[in-house]
């Protein structure tokens, strides 16, 4: 037990110096340790070792990547600072794998909580995607303007990642002066359909009511998708 102690010791010596990759931590050890360790012990640490450092790499990468993504106003955010009325219970519920419709005026702190919500799982390697419903309805007229085809691979995406939070529902326009249907609405309602189908996890914020948000849509749209946000989502009020 003592030598194996200080095999751990000096490895971690190595590794903390930076001057020897895995492989060169396991030279060392087997050079200065081999006659009085067993050659299975020094591959057991070589293997703990080896499996620290790339996970320290993973998460390392995980954080540029949240750095890149999280705009620095939200990246700061402050759970005590809050004023969402029922943020602990939507946390939690989120925490827990539940979908959450987070809804509330203006200035409530909805989009802060939907990016304090991703985080975590974002660091533990879920695919995370995050849209306002401005930014989405673009994304989808632009990929329309290449091809059918390019449509369709976006909405997969989309509609597939392990969690979706979709900003500010209701901001984007989904009829025209007329009251018809726009891509938008047809966008919105496909996407939201897939991902109650298939139960994968979704985070939408908006300050509309049912009602008002039914109101912005077609007859044959608005209470439908109505039913599927109630069917997929816990509301939570802010």
């Amino acid at each position: 037990a003592k030598l194996t102690s200080r095999v751990r010791e000096a490895i971690g010596e190595i590794y903390e110096s930076k001057r020897f990759l895995a492989q060169g931590i396991f030279d060392a050890c087997v050079t200065k340790w081999m006659p009085m360790v067993a050659h299975d012990e020094c591959i057991k640490i070589r293997e703990e070792m080896m499996q620290t450092a790339a996970q320290k790499v993973i998460l390392s990468n995980r954080e540029k990547r949240w750095v890149k993504a999280c705009p620095p106003a939200y990246r700061a955010t402050r759970y005590e600072k809050l004023v969402f009325a029922q943020k602990k219970d939507a946390l939690d519920h989120v925490a827990q794998g539940g979908s959450a419709l987070l809804n509330g005026n203006t200035g409530t702190g909805k989009t802060r909580l939907a990016w304090l919500m991703v985080r975590a799982p974002f660091m533990r390697g879920k695919s995370v995607h995050f849209w306002s419903h401005i930014s989405l309805s673009k994304h989808f007229a632009a990929e329309a303007m290449k091809s059918a085809q390019w449509l369709s691979l976006a909405l997969n995406k989309v509609s597939s990642c392990d969690i979706l939070v979709l900003d500010d529902l209701g901001k984007a326009r989904m009829t025209n002066a007329e009251g018809q249907s726009l891509q938008n609405e047809e966008m919105i309602f496909e996407l939201l359909d897939r991902r109650l189908a298939y139960q994968r996890q979704t985070i939408i914020t908006t300050n509309d009511t049912g009602q008002s948000l039914e109101a912005r849509m077609t007859s044959d749209k608005g209470a439908p998708l109505i039913r599927r946000i109630r069917d997929l989502c816990t509301t939570f009020n802010g």
